[in-house]
């Protein structure tokens, strides 16, 4: 809570922050502004003459920033109907968007490798790319298969799939089968997931994590014992994260000189899904962002947390509240909860000097 300071390592008691429940008629008009606001900004009507401008289906869609320019996004689109789906549980309400339309976007926006696009599937070689006229950006030929695309959809189709007639399930089933294949072969060796739209591992890595348990991976799956170890052996000393967009470039982690507040949140994020809400590293990160959130409420803008097309950075100025936002609000609805080693949800297994899993408490 704005200015209490707890000791190192050491989260607060979860009575001292705020949940839903503690004002539950203002979260429910804040809850029901936001419903109407994402269901208007749902494209309802196709493209005019799509045939002509070669554009991909818009129908169904949600765009990135405001929707008057008429390009929907397959993760905007994703998160929004994974916020409209939680506003209906809030308010007991049956959802008010175009399940159907969303669930055909969504598909149409999967690659042959299973992986999924932003704007559109991909329609051309990447060989294109050695055409590209751009002295500074990368990769902005062709449409790709993205990390954070895939794993948002991956969560989305999930929720979808429970609503659709029986051949959406179908189509649903299988694209998930397929975004589970591609976000198995896209981890590295040390664990961590590439990202394309934000800075840049740990952000990748949050995404996968979601998307791979959305469609079914158990959390005793090696991917996700692999994560979990990763996240935990780059946390700092003072218990939050940070990462340096030059990794984007680069295509590997590159620690940040400091903790970030969005990097942090992106690491508790996967490692509450991972290893609960009891272990060392969540109390040490949850302790951090109580730390430095600041008297108005809002959080510190230490580094840029976005990129496109490789080289551009952008600097997305509320990530730094809601992502933070997010972290904690999942803390406090898992917290207490049985402590997880990480990957397993019930056994332990050995931990060894060298696994960052040791870092556990016991």
């Amino acid at each position: 809570m704005p200015g209490h300071v707890p000791r190192p390592g050491t989260p607060p008691s979860p009575s001292r922050l705020s949940s839903p429940t503690t004002h539950p008629a203002r979260t429910g008009r804040a809850v029901k502004r936001a419903d109407r606001f994402l269901t208007g900004a749902q494209i309802t009507e196709e493209i005019p003459t799509p045939h002509l401008t070669a554009r991909s289906p818009a129908r169904g869609g949600w765009c990135f920033s405001e929707g008057g320019h008429r390009w929907p996004v397959s993760d905007c689109t994703a998160e929004a109907v994974g916020a409209l789906f939680a506003g209906a549980g809030a308010s007991r309400a049956a959802p008010s968007f175009d399940a159907s339309a969303a669930t055909q976007f969504l598909l149409a926006r999967q690659n042959r490798d299973g992986g999924f696009g932003t704007y559109e599937a991909r329609r051309a070689p990447r060989l294109l790319e050695h055409l590209n006229p751009a002295e500074m950006f990368t990769h902005c030929m062709v449409e790709g298969s993205y990390t954070e695309c895939t794993g948002s959809a991956a969560v989305a189709l999930a929720q979808l799939r429970e609503r659709g007639d029986s051949t959406q399930r179908q189509a649903c089933e299988k694209a998930l089968s397929r975004a589970r294949a591609f976000l198995l072969s896209q981890q590295k060796a040390d664990g961590s997931w590439p990202a394309a739209w934000g800075v840049n591992r740990i952000y990748g890595t949050l995404f996968a994590v979601r998307g791979l348990l959305a469609a079914g991976v158990p959390r005793t799956h090696p991917c996700f014992v692999r994560a979990g170890w990763w996240l935990e052996s780059i946390q700092l000393p003072d218990g939050g994260w940070g990462e340096d967009h030059t990794g984007c470039i680069e295509n590997r982690y590159v620690p940040g000189a400091t903790s970030q507040p969005v990097s942090t949140a992106w690491a508790l994020l996967a490692l509450l899904e991972l290893t609960g809400s009891r272990s060392r590293a969540v109390k040490s990160g949850i302790a951090w962002l109580c730390d430095r959130q600041l008297p108005d409420g809002s959080w510190p803008q230490t580094a840029v947390t976005g990129v496109f097309f490789g080289t551009a950075m952008l600097d997305y100025r509320l990530y730094r509240e809601y992502f933070p936002l997010w972290a904690l609000g999942r803390w406090l609805a898992t917290h207490p909860g049985p402590e997880l080693p990480v990957g397993s949800p019930a056994t332990h297994t050995p931990r060894l000097p060298s696994d960052p899993g040791a870092r556990h408490d016991s």
